[in-house]
């Protein structure tokens, strides 16, 4: 709870009957929320002593939780999606597809599942609406009511005109604006940040497509020489630098992604993703020896 004062929403009941009864004390809500809607939102106050200890835990398993929002009826809308890692999926398949749009009623104390598959979501500032994304990429809207849909987002008649070089600038202004503002040591490691971005600025006037500015954008950030730290929204055709170190295209290599694709000892570390002459209906006999030295003789 933010105030000193202010009351868990799950704290234990007494389980005594309300006098007057639901039905009436319902009534009387609805004639409440009328006139709420009408009136200022009441000033938030944070009392910041001993507020570590104002942390009210709600009946729920520790799982992997996501995108919290709150209904206009104070329930709590979120993600229980799948844990990164936890599983292998077959090709096709995502993992996301596992997760699960949820919603908890704090009144009647209560966890229902709204929709499956869900990947993100975002609830609208009234606490009305929401709007949300499956796993399969489509977009889906409902209005937050007792008992909501989720329906599919009609976006055929929606276009839109970029300048693809004025959206490029754009990216780089904030890859260039987020280092400093957000990375871990506040002297960048005693890197010059506004010499290195002045030495790859003039690249983006030779950037002929937007794989070419994730590499500007990979060899710029390598500079800070930290691991974990670079550009992942758009494919690239070049495998990410390591820090300190430009991006370079893989030589081709006879059947190099073959042989990357199996463990040296023949063990299946993935079961989807077997190296073609390790799978069990090979019967060539290089399946057990198989090597990028023995292919290439």
């Amino acid at each position: 709870m933010l105030a000193a004062d202010g009351e868990s929403p799950v704290a234990p009941r007494t389980g005594d009957e309300e006098a007057g009864g639901k039905d009436e004390d319902k009534d009387k809500d609805k004639g409440k929320s009328k006139d709420a809607s009408d009136a200022p939102d009441p000033p938030t106050r944070v009392d910041l002593p001993g507020i570590a200890r104002r942390i009210a835990p709600l009946p729920l398993a520790e799982r992997n939780y996501y995108a919290l929002g709150v209904a206009s009826d104070g329930d709590l809308l979120f993600i229980d999606g799948v844990q990164p890692g936890a599983s292998a999926t077959p090709e096709g398949q995502p993992e996301e597809a596992g997760n699960r749009l949820q919603r908890y009623d704090f009144e009647e104390r209560e966890l229902k599942t709204v929709d499956e598959a869900i990947v993100a979501m975002s609830v609208s500032a009234g606490g009305t609406h929401l709007i949300a994304r499956n796993a399969k990429g489509a977009l889906l809207t409902a209005e937050i009511e007792d008992e909501m849909k989720l329906e599919p987002l009609e976006t055929s008649g929606v276009r839109m005109l970029v300048d693809p070089r004025r959206e490029w600038q754009l990216i780089f202004d904030d890859a260039v604006r987020m280092q400093p503002a957000y990375f871990y040591a506040a002297n960048l490691h005693g890197l010059d940040w506004a010499t290195v971005v002045s030495r790859y600025r003039p690249l983006l006037a030779h950037v002929g497509r937007r794989e070419d500015l994730n590499d500007v954008l990979v060899e710029m950030i390598a500079e800070l020489q930290a691991g974990h730290n670079g550009p992942a929204a758009a494919t690239s055709t070049r495998r990410p630098a390591r820090p300190g170190r430009p991006a370079r295209r893989r030589p081709a290599r006879g059947p190099g992604p073959l042989a990357h694709r199996a463990h040296p000892d023949g063990r299946q570390l993935d079961p989807f993703n077997a190296a073609p002459l390790a799978r069990p209906a090979s019967t060539s006999p290089r399946a057990t020896t198989y090597s990028p030295s023995t292919a290439r003789s």
